[in-house]
């Protein structure tokens, strides 16, 4: 495999549903499971999930492959160090910062810090052999 991304859940510890509404009416609301993102010991469990998968997808990366993987910021550090572990240290690229949103509705009410990005870790197998693809976007209206 020349290029693996990968955007697994977050660690978040949440166990989410989704809410229909019934009927016409749509004030009553069936809540049924959707995903499940709590993990048995928080984030170490996480961990203990995401590795034997790492190790299986690593086991199809190409010499001169390239791995992205999508995390928040809470869990970003420590997929980073198991990454470094199953790949060395000297593989890590870059973490590149996505921007995910702009401060509007709920998100203003906040009364801390307002969570605006995820993180994508960027790996590759070889240093000397990886490919990648430049693509230049202008800036927009007012940069």
């Amino acid at each position: 495999v020349h290029l693996v991304v990968m955007d697994p859940p977050f660690a978040t510890g949440t166990r989410f549903v989704a809410r229909r509404p019934l009927g016409v009416d749509t004030t009553p609301r069936l809540e049924v499971p959707a995903f499940d993102d709590a993990w048995p010991g928080g984030l170490p469990g996480f961990l203990r999930m995401m590795d034997p998968r790492l190790q299986a997808v690593l086991a199809l990366l190409r010499g001169d492959g390239s791995l992205y993987v999508h995390v928040d910021p809470i869990a970003s550090a420590a997929l980073r160090l198991l990454l470094d572990e199953l790949l060395g240290d000297t593989a890590f690229m870059r973490e590149i910062t996505w921007r995910i949103g702009w401060v509007s509705g709920f998100k203003s009410r906040a009364q801390n810090w307002i969570r605006n990005h995820d993180t994508i870790l960027f790996y590759v197998r070889d240093r000397e052999r990886f490919t990648f693809h430049r693509h230049l976007v202008p800036h927009v209206t007012g940069y």
